[in-house]
């Protein structure tokens, strides 16, 4: 999908009469367009949420937000982190913080969330203070804190992680960069070509072209046609 987008996407600008991006620019582009894209997902996701219980969208196929649901679900995951000077490390590609719980055989408690203006009265509530059947944890910086702090436990951590940043990789020939697939830092788009106008869409903008949906579809699907072409010689 990146040699796709990066295709279109220099077609379009070479139309336009707006010069050439490097790979460089590129990749930084494309970085920053599937951060936005995400993060759109996320915002239109809970908007069409809101309008699906008000019976205000349609269904099945053109069902938005099951389209994005279904796409967020591919970067939820779980994993375990470890005690560490009585403090737990966030995972370093957090987005969307889920759920905690405590990673123990017998105490699979949910750890709830505890803003850090609210423990003096939590932890002074003869009722609701912490325990290790109702564990809290709160957050300092990149660490969270487990409450109460006598608990030792791993904490098992379910969470949206943010996508991996795109990267196109190249051999240069001649003077032309020439794509390569099979170089060990490539990444591909982790989005999948769902989005891919929205993407093609946010890197112009990056590129200083501001251009409709429909010039990117008609852009791509010549590069289809020119590439099927080739292919049929």
């Amino acid at each position: 999908m990146i040699n796709h987008v990066r295709n279109i996407v220099l077609t379009i600008l070479n139309k336009e009469n707006r010069g050439y991006i490097t790979p460089e620019q590129f990749n930084l582009y494309a970085r920053h367009a599937q951060r936005l894209v995400f993060d759109h997902m996320f915002a239109r996701y809970a908007n069409m949420t809101l309008a699906k219980n008000k019976r205000m969208t349609a269904l099945d196929f053109g069902d938005r937000a099951a389209i994005d649901r279904y796409t967020i679900d591919k970067f939820v995951v779980t994993t375990t982190i470890p005690r560490s000077n009585s403090q737990y490390s966030k995972p370093t590609d957090l987005y969307h913080l889920l759920r905690v719980n405590l990673d123990d055989a017998t105490n699979d408690s949910l750890v709830e969330y505890l803003p850090s203006h609210k423990r003096y009265y939590i932890e002074n509530n003869a009722v609701a203070k912490p325990s290790s059947l109702y564990p809290y944890y709160i957050e300092e910086g990149t660490k969270y804190k487990l409450l109460p702090t006598d608990l030792t436990d791993d904490l098992k951590v379910t969470y949206v992680r943010h996508p991996k940043d795109p990267k196109w990789t190249y051999n240069t020939v001649g003077e032309s960069p020439v794509y390569n697939a099979s170089a060990s830092d490539h990444q591909d788009f982790e989005i999948d070509e769902t989005y891919e106008t929205e993407i093609v869409y946010e890197i112009l903008k990056l590129s200083g072209l501001t251009i409709g949906e429909a010039a990117i579809t008609q852009a791509a699907v010549a590069l289809d046609q020119q590439e099927e072409q080739k292919s049929n010689r």
